[in-house]
């Protein structure tokens, strides 16, 4: 049985190279990059391929989903119950079938590119997810922060949306507050 290394995508210019650049170049000269006459094209013909009578273009997976809902006659509100805990065994499916895959693809560049490109956008994905959590967790710190220095009597009310203050207003609070704690 002979094996032959089945690249996973070429991206040198090909003979098709002049038909894709003035393909580029008609979408940028016109400046309509969503929807327009490709993605219609692309419809039609996908649908004509997939035998089906139409076909819709999508910009993400959660449109698609958005879709599949309204199409399924889902209304908001209604209660939709999807598996839980499926991030770490989809993760682990991904990287046993990448594994299992080396042989055939003879352990290449490509092969291993795959999987670095896949684990920097989860990491990044991740990092921005969790940047995002600690905003809200600070910002609702913050709320209840202010919350609490309104309610007390005496209180400065200047201290309310703090982290709203320059750096040197800031610099200025810290002395006044080093001066209350030296006299206490």
């Amino acid at each position: 049985m002979s094996t032959s290394e089945l690249p996973f995508v070429d991206l040198r210019p090909g003979d098709d190279d002049g038909d894709i650049r003035a393909a580029i170049d008609a979408v940028r000269a016109r400046g309509w990059f969503v929807l327009g006459p490709e993605l219609e094209a692309f419809e039609a013909e996908f649908a004509a391929a997939s035998g089906a009578r139409f076909a819709v273009g999508v910009g993400n997976g959660t449109d698609a989903i958005t879709l599949l809902l309204r199409a399924s006659g889902i209304q908001p509100g209604d209660e939709v119950i999807v598996p839980g805990m499926t991030a770490a065994f989809t993760a682990l499916a991904v990287v046993v079938l990448w594994s299992a895959t080396g042989p055939l693809f003879h352990y290449s560049d490509t092969w291993q590119l795959v999987i670095n490109t896949g684990t920097t956008i989860v990491t990044f994905l991740m990092v921005f997810l969790i940047q995002n959590t600690q905003n809200r967790d600070a910002k609702a710190i913050h709320l209840k922060l202010d919350e609490l220095i309104r309610s007390v009597k005496g209180a400065r009310n200047q201290l309310i949306d703090l982290e709203e203050l320059s750096e040197e207003e800031l610099d200025d609070l810290q002395r006044q507050f080093v001066k209350l704690r030296r006299r206490s």
